[in-house]
């Protein structure tokens, strides 16, 4: 099982604040550890719905915490992150989205399902979990 310590020691890795063989002094661990939780901290404001159940979080995760740990990290030890550092956060963001960003209902107003425009089909969709004009919510009703 990968610990919070290991996360941070590649986070700085990638970073090159630590050579490979190298590890982390205590204020750079802690300092780094800080930040990992602030960040996972921050998610629920940012949409992502964790439970206490879903720590530690899957394997397959790593490398996306890892990367975006780096690039929280690296203004304060004066590195700039390159573009596959900030490509790795941000799919590995996105694949934490997917898998814990809550999904929202999709009704359709049957009464009006498509309007004509320029001969192709328009179709009317309204996103929302207390909106249906089939059970009577229908701003005309």
């Amino acid at each position: 099982m990968t610990t919070s310590l290991d996360i941070v020691t590649r986070a700085l890795r990638r970073l090159n604040i630590i050579a490979p063989d190298e590890s982390p002094e205590d204020s750079e661990a802690q300092s780094a550890l800080d930040a990992l939780n602030d960040m996972i901290g921050s998610w629920p404001a940012q949409g992502l719905q964790l439970q206490e159940t879903d720590f530690p979080l899957d394997q397959r995760f790593n490398g996306a915490l890892v990367a975006m740990l780096a690039i929280r990290i690296a203004e304060d030890y004066g590195k700039q992150a390159g573009p596959v550092l900030t490509r790795d956060a941000r799919l590995g963001w996105s694949s934490l989205q997917a898998k814990y960003q809550p999904n929202h209902d999709v009704h359709f107003d049957h009464g009006a399902t498509y309007t004509s425009g320029r001969g192709l089909f328009a179709w009317i969709i309204q996103i929302g979990p207390d909106f249906d004009l089939v059970q009577g919510d229908a701003p005309w009703r």
